[in-house]
């Protein structure tokens, strides 16, 4: 029989026809969403995991608090040694950093897994973290970290994590980096009393020497 027989051929009238062929497009539209479907996952569902695999990497960077008194102990807070306030800060400040940090991804994690609710908050949290931006939750505490992008947030955080504990096991390095140091000023002014105080001559007499040099722009210094 010819494909393109009447429909008095078939024993049908020409609306039975047009009603058969609507179905077989409609199964076939339906066929094509289903393939879309597999082909393409939910967004909400990849970013999420997304999201989870940073929290992940993020805890598997971070470092056990500094044990403030164990430092106290071994650097107490003398008038002839004001750098050991320094030291304990900079220690106290990471301590609350990392704390702050560690508590907010449990939650994080919690609420993306099902377990608690996912709050406004934690929401905006996810939402910065898959876009690679330092969360605001974390902003508040006085670090002096300028930066936005998460992955050096985190790079520096761990750098001033490996510089006080350097500092703390084997007294202030020869080398300081600065950008290790929350607030370079009081640094450099306990140096200045530091240097008052062995040579006994008054503060307000000693003034910084800052040089750049060649050697340090080529990182051979």
């Amino acid at each position: 029989m010819q494909l393109d027989a009447s429909p008095e051929a078939f024993a049908c009238d020409e609306n039975a026809l047009i009603v058969k062929d609507a179905a077989i497009a409609r199964e076939f539209l339906e066929s094509v969403s289903y393939l879309d479907q597999i082909g393409s996952p939910n967004y909400e569902i990849v970013a999420q995991d997304r999201v989870l695999r940073a929290i992940d990497e993020i805890n598997s960077k971070l470092p056990a608090l500094f044990n403030v008194d164990e430092i106290r102990d071994k650097y107490p807070l003398i008038t002839r040694e004001p750098l050991n306030a320094i030291l304990i800060h900079e220690a106290e400040l990471i301590n609350e950093v990392l704390a702050a940090i560690a508590d907010s991804l449990s939650n994080l994690k919690s609420a993306l897994n099902g377990e608690i609710i996912l709050t406004d908050s934690l929401e905006d949290l996810s939402a910065e973290i898959d876009s690679n931006k330092v969360p605001r939750a974390w902003r508040p505490i006085g670090f002096g970290v300028v930066t936005g992008y998460l992955p050096n947030f985190i790079n520096l955080l761990l750098k001033r994590v490996s510089f006080v504990q350097n500092w703390r096991e084997t007294d202030l390095p020869r080398i300081i980096y600065l950008d290790a140091l929350s607030c370079c000023k009081r640094f450099l002014s306990a140096i200045l009393l530091v240097f008052s105080r062995r040579r006994d001559i008054p503060v307000e007499q000693i003034t910084l020497d800052l040089r750049a040099l060649d050697g340090m722009r080529r990182g051979t210094c």
